[in-house]
């Protein structure tokens, strides 16, 4: 059958024109052929070495073995070999189709095809590279920009098109000098403990690591050049890390380095391999591996940033709201959603609204303002006031594909208002001044607008007991007045 294979591909490369060639790009490094059957079992893959050459075989020499897909098909002829050449050529990259029926099975070989010049030997380098394979994993690498969990997924998907099937490992690498560790951000094939040896021994102390070190962001190196494998093999790396995962070979994909760490993308395997494959992979994807690594810790620093201000701005004990001219909600802390389930405002639609008319009518008349600041009233559905504050601020035009985003226009605040709780925390008034807890929850229902006798009232105490408490109050907090209580705990950060 696989005699048979061979022969229908070479008459197919006759009918190219003179000097024609047709190459099918090698993998691995295997001469005989290794068939897998299929659950019904029928042959599913076939791995063939062969280039087919002015038409006629030739060798296959340093191009491998390339595995073909087969499929069984709706009908078959007499059970016979049968080609169809060139059924969906790829003109720009210059690739045809051959489908060859082999014992009820279809298997399809894309073919490159080219002059050869008199004297002249096919080279790995001339072999085309699968251009949809590549622009469906660029397309996969921006997408770990975005998500940075597919990172695990995407090197394994590298690692299929470009490798020799047994180089089973990759790894993004975040290796550190000072001092020395590692840090796997995402990996394929990796085995448990593997991070953490090679961290707490080998990091930067062995002789890869420190050889590949200078070199600048987006340099492939092969180790075979900076470290012949002869060398390696008399190493501690290689005897009592790498010789246990059958490698003596990396290919290392530089892609960024600051603050005396850099960050890598490593494949791994057996050395004598050819990798003319995955070499010139990686120069295709390296560049976007870069941009896509730079473009996540961009959106992480923003993420950390935005994050840092709302955890910031959900301590407030005020609604903080951050709109733009339209009055489209860009941020809210948590208070906000006491306000809404209290009546005072709507966000439906993702815009604010006041319940009480005449304070959104100040609210939209800030929108169409171009400066002032407006400070007002606003009533809920229960007849409560709530101090307003609407500060108008310059907005800033974000860029974007397509457009620009603008940032906020104003910033509304919204105070509390009588009986919403304590200002402070109880434990935070008793660390601060020194309070006892009873001390520290009449300070809080003074602040909160209660009286003396409001507050005996709702607990059950005397007023003279309210009374003797607030003495030890205004010595501790050095006041000598409700008015002065008040005024000094509005001073302490909220």
């Amino acid at each position: 059958m696989i005699a048979d294979t061979c022969a229908a591909a070479g008459r197919a490369a006759r009918l190219q024109p003179a000097r024609a060639i047709a190459a099918v790009r090698a993998r691995g490094r295997h001469a005989s052929p290794r068939r897998e059957r299929a659950k019904d079992g029928k042959i599913s893959i076939i791995e063939l070495p062969f280039v087919v050459q002015g038409g006629g075989l030739s060798p296959p020499r340093r191009c491998g073995t390339t595995a073909f897909r087969a499929a069984t098909p709706d009908e078959a002829v007499d059970g016979a070999p049968h080609i169809d050449r060139c059924l969906h050529p790829a003109a720009a990259l210059g690739w045809s189709t051959l489908s060859v029926w082999v014992g009820g099975c279809e298997i399809v070989v894309h073919l490159a095809a080219g002059t050869l010049g008199a004297g002249h030997a096919l080279h790995p380098d001339d072999l085309p590279l699968a251009w949809e394979t590549l622009d469906h994993l660029i397309g996969e690498i921006y997408e770990c920009a975005l998500d940075p969990s597919r990172w695990n997924a995407t090197i394994e998907e590298i690692r299929l098109a470009l490798c020799p099937p047994d180089w089973r490992t990759a790894f993004l690498m975040l290796e550190r000098r000072d001092p020395p560790s590692a840090r796997f951000i995402a990996t394929t094939n990796v085995g448990p403990g593997v991070e953490s040896t090679y961290s707490a021994v080998f990091a930067y102390s062995n002789p890869w690591s420190r050889r590949t070190w200078p070199a600048r962001n987006g340099q492939l190196i092969d180790t075979d050049d900076i470290l012949p494998r002869e060398e390696l093999r008399k190493t501690g790396l290689y005897k009592n890390f790498l010789a246990a995962m059958n490698v003596d070979r990396t290919l290392c994909l530089m892609l960024d380095r600051s603050d005396g760490a850099r960050l890598g993308l490593l494949l791994i395997g057996p050395g004598d391999r050819n990798l003319t494959v995955l070499r010139r992979g990686l120069r295709v994807l390296g560049p976007h591996i870069q941009r896509a690594v730079r473009i996540s810790q961009r959106i992480a620093s923003a993420e950390v940033t935005a994050s840092a201000a709302q955890a910031a701005a959900n301590r407030s004990r005020y609604a903080l709201i951050s709109l733009d001219k339209q009055l489209n909600i860009l941020s809210a802390n948590e208070r906000v959603a006491h306000y809404e389930a209290t009546g005072l405002i709507t966000t439906a639609g993702g815009k604010l609204a006041f319940v009480d008319p005449a304070a959104q009518r100040k609210l939209a008349a800030m929108g169409l303002s171009a400066s002032g600041d407006l400070a007002f009233q606003a009533i809920d559905r229960a007849g409560r006031e709530r101090p307003v504050l609407g500060v108008l601020i310059k907005p800033k035009t974000i860029p974007m594909i397509g457009g620009a985003i603008a940032d906020a226009a104003m910033i509304i605040t919204i105070g509390s208002g009588v009986g919403e709780g304590p200002v402070l925390g109880i434990d935070r008034l008793a660390q601060w001044f020194g309070l006892t807890p009873t001390e520290a929850r009449v300070v809080g229902a003074l602040v909160n607008g209660q009286s003396p006798q409001e507050y005996a009232a709702h607990n059950g105490v005397s007023v003279n007991a309210v009374r003797f408490h607030l003495k030890h109050i205004f010595l501790k907090t050095e006041t000598a007045s409700q008015a002065q209580l008040v005024a000094r705990i509005a001073q302490m950060p909220q």
